[in-house]
């Protein structure tokens, strides 16, 4: 055989180069076989997470419609100073009567006593005039 061929047949691969090569071969089958189960495996959290923004979106459009609808409830409402000025005038209003039912109650006592007071004399009339009763 000639140098040239030697040399040539000294380059070309052996057969334990291509089992190296095959072992590679099947690592890299491996790997990619474990990116493949990662991506589908990112694809299901990407639905989820999906699905997940989705339902996240309907709560916060629930919560602001609420938030509007309680808004125009609230809006109805005294705000604290007029109930603060209401409640004052209620109890003013009620201070007046509490004073004009305290007031007919002692007038009525000095209209029992004197009731009392006309009687006893009316009696006393009545035992010395000798009227029947």
């Amino acid at each position: 055989m000639n140098d040239n061929l030697k040399k040539i047949l000294q380059q070309l691969p052996t057969k334990k180069d291509f089992q190296k090569l095959d072992k590679r071969v099947i690592k890299l089958d491996k790997r990619v076989i474990n990116i493949e189960k990662d991506l589908a495996n990112l694809n299901l959290v990407t639905q989820n997470l999906v699905k997940t923004t989705q339902n996240l979106v309907q709560v916060t459009h629930n919560l602001a419609s609420g938030l509007v609808a309680l808004q125009h409830q609230v809006a109805d409402l005294p705000t604290r100073d007029e109930f603060n000025q209401f409640k004052d005038g209620v109890y003013t209003k009620m201070d007046v009567v509490y004073k004009e039912v305290i007031t007919v109650r002692q007038e009525q006592a000095a209209h029992s006593v004197r009731h009392d007071d006309i009687e006893e004399r009316f009696e006393k009339l009545e035992a010395k005039s000798n009227f029947p009763t």
